[in-house]
Order: structure tokens, then sequence, then C-alpha cells
């Protein structure tokens, strides 16, 4: 849980650690969530050793993602961003406009074939206490076809699933166990719906 950590911390990261008092109401629905995986993740009770590393940019120790590409000599390239990115709302979208395609002029060097794949609707996990995030979805549909307007803008080849995964039917079996990471049946329902739709265009 969040705990009373914020007299015990440094003021760099009292941003992302809080009083379960201190939550702003946005982001209240993730308490719940929070306190289901603590039951799951590692306790951590002992302290190690500082990893200089961490402050470093990641492309000082990696490769950038071009080059990463080119390594596995990748020829078609499937992308995938927008439905975390919609919980911090439409007001953030130009935001997130402007980062994915910054993105993708990395992506795009050399002579790959792009395919931009549209954010997933959020499920309704209806399991306690995880929280309902299908009240996002209006946001994860306008991030979705934010998405559909850079791939034409950019003459890439688009795969929307936001709409063929939002008309399923409400009894249908969930996808995800948690409202928003895929299950195995969910792994194998988008990547269907990604070759069908795909298959006409790559």
């Amino acid at each position: 849980t969040y705990g009373d950590w914020s007299s015990d911390v440094c003021s760099s990261d009292l941003e992302a650690i809080m009083s379960e008092d201190d939550v702003p109401d946005d982001m209240k629905e993730f308490i719940a969530l929070n306190a289901e995986l603590a039951k799951k993740w590692p306790v951590i009770s002992e302290a190690s050793e500082h990893n200089p590393d961490a402050e470093q940019w990641r492309d000082v120790n990696f490769p950038g993602i071009a080059q990463q590409l080119d390594q596995l000599r990748a020829t078609v390239v499937l992308v995938q961003f927008g439905q975390m990115e919609s919980l911090a709302g439409a007001e953030k979208l130009p935001e997130f406009v402007s980062a994915f395609e910054k993105l993708l002029a990395q992506i795009e060097r050399g002579s790959r074939r792009i395919v931009l794949v549209s954010p997933m609707p959020f499920e309704n996990p209806k399991r306690a206490p995880l929280p309902d995030l299908t009240r996002h979805n209006a946001d994860a549909k306008r991030y979705a076809e934010a998405v559909r307007e850079i791939a034409a803008r950019r003459g890439l080849h688009f795969v929307d699933v936001f709409t063929p995964l939002a008309a399923r039917a409400k009894d249908a079996p969930t996808l995800t166990d948690d409202g928003l990471h895929l299950n195995e049946r969910g792994h194998e329902i988008v990547a269907d719906e990604i070759a069908q739709i795909g298959r006409a265009h790559v």
C-alpha cells in the first residue's frame, strides 16, 4: 500500500511515494489495485547498493531503438501505444502525439514497414478491489483516433483493434485479468484481430 512513508523519504521521491491520504482524487482508484498487487509482489526490506547507471539515459548503456531494430534486421515493426497514456485524459493528447511522432521518426529510419496498432479499450475486471477503468474508454478511443491520424499523416499502415474489441458482447469471456493486461485468451484474440486486419495491408 502507499503507507506512511512521506516522513522517511527525500523530497525527490515525494511525487512517487505518498501517504494514502495525499493521493489525488483522480488516482484514488489505483489504491485498491496497489493493495491487490502488493499481496503478490515481494517485500523489499533491505537496502541495496545504489546503481549509478539508474541515473543515466538508457541510450548511454543501451543502443537506441533504431540501432536495436537494425541489429535484429527487423523488416516489419508493429507499434502500439496509447492505452495507458489515455489515463492522463484528453488534455494530454497533444503531448502524446508529439512524443509518439518523435519515436516514430527514429523507427522509420531504413526501409522497415511500420504498422501502428491502436490502443485497446479497458475492461471491467469485475473483481474487487480492482478498479473499473472502462470509464476511461472515451479517452482511449480519442487516443486510438489520434494514432489513426498519425498513421495517415505519415503514410503508415494502421490496425484498429479498439473498434472490434469495444464491440464485443458484455458477456463475452474477458481478455484481461485486471482490466488492462491481456491474459492468454486476450493475447490469442488480439493477435488474431491484428492478423486479420493487417493481412490486407502488409
